[in-house]
This record gives C-alpha cells, sequence and structure tokens, in this order.
C-alpha cells in the first residue's frame, strides 16, 4: 500500500518489480498506481442496478451510472478469521509504518497479531508466506525477480529455481498454463522513468517453455479463467483509461467489454471470471458480466475508499483489500461482495489500510 497520488494515472511495475500476488482463483498480480484523473463518459454502457435479480438495463452515454438502491448490508452466517496485513500511517512522522500481518474476526471486527511476516496465508500449511502466485498444485509459488526472471519455489523443500528467463511480469495460472507480460523499462526522461510497464501477453509453463505470445497488444495485464484483461482509452489518447478490454486466450483476439467508465481499472475478480472494475476515481464498482452488460454493484462519495488488489474468492463471495485518500489516516476496511447483498466495506483495524491476505477461517 502507499500514499495516494494526485497526479495522472500511470499503469506500471515499479522499479524493482514489487507486487502483490493474489491467491484468488482465478489468480493476478497487479500493481496500480492510483491518481486523480477522472475520464467522462462518451459512449454506451450497459449497466444493471444492484438489485438481485435485475435484468442489464441501457444506459445513454449521457445517463450517469447509478444503481437503484444503496449498497445492502450483509447478514453474516457465520464466524471466520480474515488473514490480513494491516498498515497504520504515523500523522506526526507522515510516513507508514512496518506491515502487520494477523486475523480480523469477522463480523465482529477485533484484530490479533499472527506474529509472522508475510503477505498471504497458507490455509493447509497454516502458514505465512511472501508474495507469490500458488502453483496449480499448491505445492509451491512462482515470482517474478527484481531482473525479469521467473522462479518457482517449492514450499516442502524450499527449492528456488529459475524456469523462465528474460524480462517477464508473471500474471496468473489459468489451468496448468502460467500467462505472463513483457516487462519492459520506461526511457529514463520519462514521467515515469525508472520504472517498468507491461508490454505483450505470452504464455508459458512449469516447464520452462519459451514464452509463446497471445496478442501484440500492450498491457497492463490481467488474468482470469473468462480471459486476459486489459485498459485502454476509446479516443486513443495517453490518459486516464475509460475501456476494459477481453483479450481470448485462444486466439488472442481484443474486443471492449466496458466502455464510456472514467478513469478505470480492475480490482478483482468473481469465481467465474468476471471483473470487479473501479470507476471514476473510486466512486463506482462495476461487476463486469460480458461484452454487452455489466452490474453497478456499488457508487459512494470518493473520501470513503474503495475496493482494490489483492482479493480472495471464499466460496461465492470475494474479499477485497481496502484503499483510502481520506486524511489524516488513509483508514481503509477489508471490502466484501456477495451475490445476494452486493458490495460493502466489511471488518477493519481504526486507522489502518486493510490488505486482505486469504479467505475467511471457519
Amino acid at each position: 500500500m502507499s500514499l495516494p497520488n494526485a497526479g495522472t494515472r500511470v499503469m506500471q511495475i515499479e522499479a524493482g518489480r514489487p507486487s502483490i500476488h493474489n491467491r484468488a482463483l482465478p489468480r493476478i498480480v497487479r500493481v496500480d498506481v492510483r491518481a486523480a484523473a477522472l475520464g467522462v463518459l462518451t459512449s454506451l454502457v450497459l449497466v444493471a442496478a444492484c438489485g438481485s435479480g435485475t435484468t442489464p438495463i441501457a444506459l445513454s452515454s449521457a445517463t450517469p451510472a447509478t444503481p437503484s438502491t444503496s449498497p445492502m448490508q450483509s447478514t453474516p452466517s457465520s464466524t471466520c478469521r480474515l488473514p490480513v496485513v494491516i498498515r497504520k500511517f504515523d500523522t506526526t512522522a507522515h510516513n507508514w509504518g512496518a506491515d502487520t500481518a494477523g486475523f480480523l474476526t469477522y463480523p465482529d471486527g477485533g484484530f490479533t497479531s499472527a506474529n509472522a511476516s508475510g503477505v498471504r496465508y497458507d490455509t493447509a500449511r497454516r502458514l505465512w508466506l511472501p508474495a507469490g502466485i500458488p502453483t496449480p498444485d499448491e505445492a509451491g509459488y512462482v515470482y517474478t525477480d527484481g531482473a525479469g526472471a521467473i522462479h518457482v519455489v517449492t514450499l516442502e523443500s524450499g527449492q528456488d529455481r529459475i524456469f523462465v528467463t528474460g524480462s517477464w511480469v508473471a500474471l496468473g495460472f489459468v489451468g496448468n498454463t502460467l500467462y505472463v507480460a513483457e516487462s519492459i523499462p520506461n526511457p529514463a526522461g520519462s514521467f515515469a522513468g525508472g520504472s517498468y510497464r507491461e508490454g505483450r501477453l505470452a504464455r508459458t509453463d512449469l516447464s520452462g517453455a519459451v514464452p509463446a505470445f497471445v496478442t501484440q497488444h500492450a498491457g497492463p495485464w490481467w488474468v482470469s479463467s473468462l480471459g486476459a484483461w486489459t485498459l485502454d482509452r476509446a479516443d486513443g489518447m495517453q490518459q486516464a483509461p475509460d475501456r476494459v478490454l477481453h483479450a481470448d486466450l485462444a486466439t488472442g483476439a481484443v474486443s471492449a467489454w466496458l466502455t464510456g467508465v472514467g478513469d478505470v481499472t480492475i480490482a478483482a475478480f468473481d469465481a467465474a471470471g468476471h471483473p470487479f472494475v473501479v470507476g471514476q476515481g473510486g466512486i463506482q464498482v462495476l461487476l463486469v458480466v460480458d461484452s454487452r452488460s455489466a452490474l453497478n454493484i456499488y457508487r459512494g462519495a470518493r473520501e470513503n475508499g474503495w475496493p482494490e488488489s489483492p482479493y480472495y474468492v471464499d466460496g461465492d463471495k470475494v474479499w477485497l483489500s481496502g484503499f483510502s485518500i481520506k486524511d489524516p489516516t488513509f483508514e481503509a476496511p477489508a471490502w466484501l461482495y456477495s451475490p445476494g447483498t452486493g458490495l460493502q466495506t466489511s471488518v477493519g483495524v481504526r486507522g489502518a489500510q486493510v490488505s486482505v491476505a486469504g479467505p475467511c477461517i471457519r
């Protein structure tokens, strides 16, 4: 987590490629540099009200995409422990404190420190792990090092080996196929000089096969079981994106699935691989259903914050991390999506931003 950036959104992998690797299914890796720039609604958006069982309705380009009801509060069915990593902002020193791993009790919200380090929790092994994407057999994880090589670590033995060389960003597995993106350095004199951006999408596997390109379209990229996803602007300008594009993993064909929602980014995916899209600087969240429709599942004030990665699928529910730009503490609880109740803020820690580290343990 980082302090909010008030400048133009830049989608990139930061110098040294620090990444948040998410254990959700489908799995993704994403770093977002947040911004305040807002796009303008310019074309047709297909949106549905957030009420259960509603049919998507077409809104004209002049009509704001708003839900018909306020976000509903969930009724907890059982108590569980949510693995999280929290960070507090020191309002005196004006910097972030150290990360603390632990568990939040749901629905009561009590926090217990784990006295361990890590950013994701392996429930089966009761083990906190570093950043990485779990392998399909759950026996290990992959990660991208600072030079752009991709490693696989075997948990039982601790063996760490490079299986893809070059300059890449590991995105996630779909089945046994690992999808990666080119990692391209930005010119030293550019706005994002010294950092990296994502280029073309490619596929490989744990055998170390040379990555084969899926599409020539540049990233940033996300991957789910429904395909690969990226962002751009319909007018071609190099500004805050207003379109979500879908890439067919078999053919590489790229098409627009959501158009006309300003300042969009992808925060998560549901169990079926549909993307949760945060738009208009954090005031709106949509669940993209297909190339013709999207459910408007949240709309609120920007100072209330919004959900972001890492996220974890938990049955038919999805836990998402929180992000906030509200002074002085930037407090942000976890978020919870359920098909029956919609998307809402959930448990948190006073004065802290909460990053989800695994599904809730019952």
